[in-house]
């Protein structure tokens, strides 16, 4: 019982996925035949943009995300500096690089926290222009998920009138957000059902080792079984899975629901003319939609940043070492006692003449305890089946449509047929029917959009007044890419790639660094 408890809150720490062969595992696979819906955003008019020397050294302010820390950014940071770690294909930069922490703003609001981000900024100005010799408003922002919207606030403070804007200036001349939830995090909006879906993947996976263990089973009678197994489901779902989310109840996350009303203010700085002509723009990642869940949450229970600099590519280790090997135990159980309901249903076929009712009465006990442990273990496998459907709502991912229609079923009619059932009333009224029942449908429809396992691809990427296309998709092309899940992107070989191309000046020659 208790490695099933420790499994099930491993699990529901947030859940991933590794490659393997889809055709082994396609109960388990889920993917619709319906493509992701995504549209980008057009093409932005080019926009002038303030242009420095590459030759002198600049500063690179790192802004980590929802519970993460300075250490967030280690390794991307690092490359971007130190000419010693020898990345292949990628060079260090003449850059120096802060990563400011706002870990005690985070229970108020991301104005409160980007207030204390811009005073590290600012007094970090001070020092480069007095002390390291360099343009404080040549500096870049570059934040991660909820850092980016910190950016976002830090910039709209700073285009008010109160500012008080230092004589130095604002401390920076352009910015990037990383997979940022750039308009709402619908995640945030839905948080009540992650502890929904843990209660619910509580009492599924519990049933198959309860019924197939005699001592937990005779415990469990003992002590009241389904009483039991809601108070061990309710502490997993209200008390230790809330431990992995705590951060997604911080006050701070409130601002970026979806429909928030900081957001609304931040898409409004494009009506200033200091925004328009600021450089900026958004990298986003989308994820395949084979074991979303399992996927994302490889870099979610381990930290991207244990990987060497852009090698957090691999996540399906998760997958492959835990829930692959969970999922087929519960598989194999299954196949297993419904193998025994029909050998035992089949011999009682041809032994029925010579069985005694009490043998008779023995055999269709054992038939039936077989069959509720096969439904049991059962459960916990349709739960892996829809365990990513149900991540992809949760996050947004997927919205579900209701549709009511209404048909009208005509009986005793005159003309023709003597019944029949009619999308509309006419045929009935032009058959002299009369009888007439409306018959009221419902029909369920959904859409999927493209997400990088926590953000939809929409919001990371819609970054109003940017100076580039955003970067992921290009901005005529939205496939050909294998995917990047949320945490992955801080520390993966898309983030090279987008740094790269960054750091040689593609996306606006503001950011074009020089090489070391």
């Amino acid at each position: 019982m208790k490695k099933i408890v420790l499994l099930i809150i491993y699990m529901i720490s947030l859940w991933v996925h590794a490659q393997i062969d889809t055709s082994l595992v396609k109960h388990i696979v889920k993917v619709d035949d319906h493509p992701s819906q995504f549209i980008s955003p057009s093409l932005l008019s080019a926009i002038e943009t303030p242009q420095f020397n590459d030759s002198t050294f600049r500063r690179i302010y790192f802004i980590h995300g929802l519970g993460g820390d300075a250490s967030s950014w280690q390794q991307a940071s690092d490359a971007c500096w130190d000419q010693t770690l020898n990345i292949s294909g990628f060079f260090a930069r003449n850059v120096e690089i802060s990563r400011p922490e706002y870990i005690y703003s985070t229970l108020t609001t991301l104005n409160s926290a980007a207030y204390d981000v811009r005073q590290q900024i600012r007094n970090q100005s001070f020092i480069d222009y007095y002390q390291n010799n360099m343009n404080p408003n040549a500096a870049i922002m570059i934040g991660h998920s909820q850092g980016g919207l910190i950016i976002r606030s830090l910039v709209h403070m700073d285009l008010q009138p109160n500012a008080n804007i230092p004589a130095l200036g604002k401390g920076y001349g352009g910015f990037i957000t990383v997979a940022s939830p750039l308009q709402g995090a619908q995640i945030i909006n839905n948080r009540s059902q992650i502890e929904q879906m843990a209660h619910d993947a509580c009492n599924c996976l519990l049933k198959g080792p309860e019924t197939s263990n005699i001592a937990i089973h005779t415990i469990l009678k003992i002590m009241g079984k389904d009483q039991v197994n809601d108070n061990v489901c309710n502490l997993i779902a209200s008390n230790i899975l809330p431990l992995f989310f705590s951060q997604y109840y911080d006050n701070i996350t409130n601002d970026y629901k979806v429909g928030a009303s900081a957001i609304q203010q931040f898409n409004n700085d494009v009506n200033f003319t200091s925004y328009q002509t600021m450089p900026k723009l958004a990298i986003y990642g989308i994820e395949p939609r084979e074991n979303i869940l399992w996927r994302t949450a490889n870099w979610l229970i381990k930290n991207p940043n244990s990987a060497p600099p852009f090698g957090a590519n691999d996540d399906w280790e998760f997958f492959n070492t835990t829930i692959y090997p969970t999922y087929m135990s519960y598989v194999s159980n299954v196949c297993i006692y419904r193998s025994r309901v029909e050998i035992l249903a089949g011999s009682q076929y041809i032994l029925f003449p010579f069985l005694t009712p009490g043998m008779h009465l023995a055999t269709l006990f054992l038939m039936n305890d077989y069959i509720n442990k096969m439904r049991a273990w059962q459960t916990g496998v349709d739960w892996f089946n829809r365990a990513n459907a149900n991540w992809e709502t949760i996050i947004g991912a997927r919205q579900y449509v209701v549709n009511q229609t209404t048909y009208y079923y005509c009986r005793k009619c005159t003309i023709g047929q003597s019944w029949f059932i009619s999308p509309t009333l006419q045929p009935c009224l032009d058959c002299n029917c009369r009888e007439v029942r409306a018959i009221p449908t419902q029909t369920v429809t959904y859409t999927l959009a493209a997400n990088d396992g926590i953000v939809i691809a929409e919001s990371a990427s819609n970054l109003p007044g940017a100076t580039h296309c955003p970067l992921r998709i290009s901005c005529s092309d939205v496939s050909g890419y294998d995917g990047s899940s949320h945490m992955q992107i801080r520390n993966d070989s898309y983030l090279e790639r987008s740094f790269h191309n960054l750091f040689e000046g593609e996306y606006g020659m503001f950011f074009k660094l020089k090489r070391k």
